[in-house]
């Protein structure tokens, strides 16, 4: 799932080429599962036997946007600023793909929105507000993969992560960094037993609340892209201490690579070596070509929030279709609604977050850091 773009002009890093790539390795990892109804034909699955592609870029997403989301945290000049900053990235575009989901595309796959009545209208709104996928009874029920738009269940944990960081700040645990590192190797260290021993932990009592699914999610999937998150937040609070090597970043590359054979250490090396080699690959300028790739129209998000419905459409009209030919037709159009989606959507409530930062650095009765665009390359 997309993180937060950086400001649109001139990017001094390669962020959005590598979400564009992490979205695109989605639709890669799902077009075998949405035609067959398994991981048996995944790549990575195939390869590795521990995680799908989808989770792969997933867990990088998520490391990106824990240095991003705690760098923009950090330069907000208030809390409100940081906040509204946050909602006009997740939530316009999502609730754009959340309606065209059910009302578009539903009723021409076998949605049944005429038997939802004013209580199951009232549920779909109310799962749109908490950013959880939409569910719709008969859609895509020809397909193995009988669900409307699948991968919009990272959403809701992204933006629970969002509100994470200043919960750290008013703990200090971003100024007192090496206990943000501590918790990040005690949540990774969690994520690794809970796969090795196969747990299947609960909030406890909090469980026993009505709404608690809708407030805390899923535990584990919870501790493991917090867990995610929070590497990205580490590398961030460090990044003065660290420096970006390419033999280095080659060796963790290889390092990170081995461990994916591993159930309970997969997700580890993603969160550390394969971290250092992505960090690398996102600021070294041995590759200038790519500070040009999703820069101007940051089309990532939307190609992350459409992929699932489009490719399930071709899936359900062309059921003979291969994975490589379903993944190469839905990137194609997908790319086309997603640029629709930023220059519509996204773009315009970017200039709302751009203006809203403009007013608080000419407030000189606001204290705080000076706002800078997100995403800078580290000086």
């Amino acid at each position: 799932m997309p993180v937060p773009s950086s400001s649109p002009a001139s990017h001094t890093n390669n962020f959005g080429a590598l979400r564009l790539l992490f979205a695109s390795l989605v639709i890669v990892s799902h077009s075998p599962q949405i035609l067959e109804g398994s991981l048996a034909n995944e790549p990575l699955t195939r390869l590795f036997g521990t995680i799908t592609l989808g989770a792969f870029a997933v867990d990088f997403f998520f490391v990106i946007s824990g240095y991003l989301i705690s760098g923009s945290y950090l330069s907000s000049r208030t809390l409100t600023s940081f906040l509204q900053k946050r909602v006009l990235r997740i939530y316009p575009a999502f609730v754009v793909a959340y309606l065209a989901s059910v009302f578009l595309v539903g009723p021409f796959v076998g949605g049944r929105l005429d038997e939802l009545g004013f209580g199951g209208y009232l549920k779909l709104f109310a799962r749109m507000l908490t950013l959880d996928v939409p569910l719709l009874d008969g859609a895509f029920a020809r397909l193995p993969e009988a669900k409307l738009n699948s991968p919009m269940w990272t959403i809701s944990y992204e933006f629970r992560c969002y509100l994470l960081v200043p919960a750290l700040g008013v703990l200090g645990l971003l100024r007192r960094r090496w206990l943000a590192l501590g918790l990040t190797v005690a949540l990774l260290a969690a994520h690794a037993a809970i796969v090795h021993f196969q747990l299947q932990p609960t909030w406890g009592p909090l469980s026993d609340l009505p709404s608690s699914k809708a407030i805390f999610r899923e535990p584990a999937a919870m501790i493991r892209l917090v867990a995610m998150f929070m590497s990205g937040v580490s590398l961030r609070l460090f990044r003065d201490e660290i420096r970006f090597d390419g033999r280095i970043a080659a060796g963790c590359a290889a390092g990170a690579v081995l461990l994916l054979f591993v159930p309970a250490l997969a997700e580890l090396g993603l969160a550390t070596l394969g971290a250092y080699a992505v960090f690398w690959v996102a600021f070294t300028k041995r590759l200038p070509f790519l500070r040009h790739v999703n820069n101007d129209w940051d089309v990532s998000y939307g190609v992350y929030l459409y992929a699932w419905p489009v490719a399930c459409v071709i899936a359900l009209y062309a059921p003979q279709i291969s994975p490589l030919t379903l993944t190469c037709v839905t990137f194609v159009v997908v790319c086309g609604l997603a640029a629709l989606s930023w220059r519509l959507v996204e773009e315009p409530c970017l200039k709302l977050k751009r203006r809203g930062v403009a007013r608080a650095v000419a407030r000189p009765d606001v204290g705080g850091e000076t706002a800078v665009p997100e995403g800078r390359t580290p000086q």
